[in-house]
């Protein structure tokens, strides 16, 4: 009888966990969509986080953001909590992730976890120029563009891409690649692994540390920069005549391009520099 008893528990068990992956496995995605638009008086603070889904952002109107959210759901599982993909995608649909607080908007941030797992949201927002911007996402690319920032971004394996934002960058990635376009302002950019493309003419510093990712820099021909690379084992290269500060090896240079300016700081691993 005691075993008989444990050999149904053990069922009961294993009947409710394959009932639960059962929804994730057999769940056929659902897709849906929400679009909001916010009112807004001034200059905003904009916090948007993305799991999977990609993040871009573009200007806009001074009074109004737009959030644009395209749902691909597969349902998900939890002892006491479960959603199957069409619940989920309605359920968001409904009440999607935004919160606002004057002049301060949160989007993506989803307090049930059973909720937000196993679901995809791209956001698409339109903002005011007048935006200061934080970002985060794990696999999704990022996209922020002519915003007057600053701009603070993270991501694990999404590729960042950020042109023409006026305010300082502060960027960290793992894994994905960046690039960075029409840049005067102060950048900061750490990676692991992804590779660095950084176009524009620094105004004051561009530091950038990678570990193996290589560091691609173009600088205006007109401009030019105070240029500190150090790599342990990468290559350095230059395609513009640099006036030397110091003695040259295969992993250090330190000069000066064309009439100076801002400062060029890139500290890398294994990671190749190359400036032109």
């Amino acid at each position: 009888m005691i075993r008989s008893g444990l050999n149904l528990l053990v069922l009961g068990v294993a009947a409710l966990t394959a009932g639960g992956c059962g929804i994730q496995a057999q769940s056929i995605g659902v897709d849906g969509a929400f679009d909001r638009t916010l009112r807004v008086d001034g200059p905003i603070d904009l916090d948007v986080m993305s799991r999977s889904g990609h993040i871009r952002v573009t200007a806009g109107p001074d009074d109004a953001v737009r959030i644009v959210g395209q749902i691909r759901a597969y349902g998900s599982f939890r002892v006491f909590n479960a959603y199957t993909a069409a619940e989920q995608a309605r359920q968001l649909e409904r009440n999607p992730p935004i919160d606002q607080r004057g002049n301060r908007i949160n989007v993506g941030y989803i307090d049930d976890w059973a909720l937000a797992n196993n679901v995809k949201i791209d956001y698409d927002l339109t903002v005011p120029p007048n935006t200061r911007m934080k970002t985060s996402s794990r696999s999704g690319d990022q996209t922020i563009d002519a915003i007057h920032g600053p701009v603070t971004a993270t991501s694990r394996s999404g590729r960042v891409h950020i042109g023409g934002v006026r305010g300082d960058i502060d960027l960290e990635t793992r894994s994905g690649d960046v690039d960075l376009v029409d840049q005067h302002s102060n950048v900061r950019v750490v990676s692991r692994s992804g590779r660095v493309m950084l176009e524009g003419q620094p105004a004051r510093m561009w530091d950038v540390e990678t570990r193996s990712g290589d560091v691609d820099v173009q600088l205006p021909r007109d401009g030019g920069a105070e240029v500190n690379v150090d790599s342990r084992s990468g290559s350095i290269d230059s395609s513009r005549p640099i006036e030397m500060r110091s003695g040259q090896s295969k992993h250090r240079m330190q000069g000066v391009v064309g009439q100076g300016g801002g400062r060029l700081q890139v500290t890398t691993r294994s990671g190749s520099v190359r400036i032109r």
